[in-house]
């Protein structure tokens, strides 16, 4: 879903940006949605870099769950975030483009 960032959204953007200021980063990367430029631009700020819209960053679609707050998740998918747990990678490799993880 396409949506800005709300407060807590706003506060974790400034803690992550600040966070990232002990390594050396020399581009910001992120997607077309306003969240994600949002964020970028929070951490741009505290790095002094210009984030750069990658249009082919796109989000992985969560189906049923999308929209669904995580009480909703909870009591809906309960199986689901079992065997997420189980997971060893978030994201499989083999799911990624090839040029997001060299």
């Amino acid at each position: 879903m396409n949506v800005p960032l709300d407060d807590a959204g706003i506060r974790q953007a400034k803690l992550v940006a600040k966070r990232l200021r002990t390594y050396e980063i020399d581009k910001l990367y992120c997607s077309h949605l306003i969240r994600a430029r949002e964020t970028a631009e929070y951490i741009g700020n505290e790095l002094e870099l210009e984030p750069i819209i990658e249009e082919d960053l796109r989000e992985i679609s969560f189906g049923d769950m999308e929209g669904l707050d995580d009480v909703q998740i909870k009591e809906r998918f309960a199986d689901f975030l079992v065997e997420r747990k189980k997971a060893k990678e978030d994201i499989p490799k083999t799911r990624m483009p090839e040029s997001l993880y060299g």
